[in-house]
């Protein structure tokens, strides 16, 4: 079984996430490193509810079925504040969402 890592590479079917650092791009521009640069992009939302943002991701080169996905995130709590996190993924106009993550303080690597 071989892996193939897809990085995101355009705006998807939704930008929910209210903030982003720099300003300046996308919000898929601030997440798409493949070594996190935590604090240098990101994006960021500050409500008491869920937003989500999905990403365009390139065309898969392999052949045949897809047997898994799993989705990587890095993310920031701060003690104190409302801080949750959860990994969602869009295929055929159909929202996944995985498990809802309690962000303690700092930077927490999250998979689903």
């Amino acid at each position: 079984m071989s892996t193939q890592i897809l990085r995101p590479n355009g705006v998807g079917a939704e930008t929910n996430i209210a903030g982003q650092y720099p300003t300046s791009g996308e919000h898929w521009d601030k997440v798409d490193e493949a070594t996190p640069d935590d604090s240098a992009t990101y994006v960021r939302h500050n409500l008491t509810s869920f937003a989500i943002d999905t990403y365009a991701l390139p065309a898969g080169g392999g052949v045949g079925d897809i047997d898994k996905v799993t989705v990587y995130a890095r993310c920031y709590g701060i003690s104190g504040n409302y801080n949750y996190a959860k990994t969602v993924i869009r295929t055929h106009s159909t929202v996944y969402e995985g498990t809802e993550h309690n962000l303690i303080s700092g930077w927490e690597d999250l998979s689903t």
